[in-house]
């Protein structure tokens, strides 16, 4: 098999993502599974080209600010996917706790980047979720989960583990306010799952967060056309 250059993958995945949601009849959700986290710069910009540019944000639950304009001589590392997302639509991250000093720079005074720090996240009270609720009001949203952005004493199965991070808790009320507030989630993704041998517990924590966003989105969307009570808090 050929390989292929990262950049012919983003344009693979994006071309395949704008293809699937202009379809007709379209999705009524799309799940993206992976992998690598450099596949979402390639499903935000199929999803660009499909529904109204000024109003697609994206949502990012990650342990890394993943930032980098190029890193190990790519611009299409995991360690730049929110470098690649935010330059086609604002970019709303929770739960970040390793950034370095080029990345940190870059956010500061972007009115297009929000950062919640892993120490901001967890904290009591949580004004930032009515921040996360007002940047969603009103949009079409992508929510991308990085795996690494939760605690790593409940997801440990991934390639760059980092201390703290979201409770299974705090991750649903995340997914639970997006799925409120916002016009509508026409996609999510889930990725960098590293199955550990012998250990399943993590993989059933990633197919339940699949299972849960995938209830809540779908929820949100029988709201949107009157089929639904307000139920988000009963899942």
């Amino acid at each position: 098999m050929m390989r292929k250059s990262p950049d012919a993958m983003i344009d693979a995945v994006q071309a395949a993502v704008a293809g699937i949601m202009s379809g007709s009849p379209g999705p009524r959700l799309l799940v993206v599974l992976g992998g690598e986290h450099t596949i979402s710069a390639g499903v935000v910009r199929g999803l660009a080209a499909t529904v109204a540019a000024n109003n697609l944000v994206v949502v990012q639950i990650d342990a890394h600010a993943d930032l980098w304009d190029e890193y190990e001589g790519s611009r299409y590392s995991h360690a730049c996917a929110a470098r690649r997302i935010v330059e086609t639509c604002p970019v709303f991250q929770i739960g970040i706790r390793a950034i370095s000093q080029e990345e940190d720079r870059f956010r500061r005074g972007r009115k297009d980047l929000r950062t919640v720090f892993s120490e901001e996240a967890n904290a009591g009270g949580a004004a930032w979720l009515q921040e996360l609720a007002a940047f969603v009001q009103g949009k079409d949203v992508y929510l991308t989960m990085d795996l690494d952005g939760l605690d790593p004493s409940i997801m440990p199965a991934v390639g760059t583990p980092e201390p703290d991070g979201l409770t299974w808790a705090r991750a649903l009320d995340v997914v639970r306010t997006v799925c409120k507030h916002a016009a509508s989630v026409p996609a999510f993704d889930v990725v960098e799952l590293a199955p550990i041998g012998g250990m399943r517990a993590p993989d059933f924590l990633a197919a339940k967060l699949v299972y849960k966003t995938m209830s809540l989105a779908l929820l949100r969307s029988e709201m949107r056309v009157g089929r639904a009570g307000d139920g988000l808090q009963s899942l």
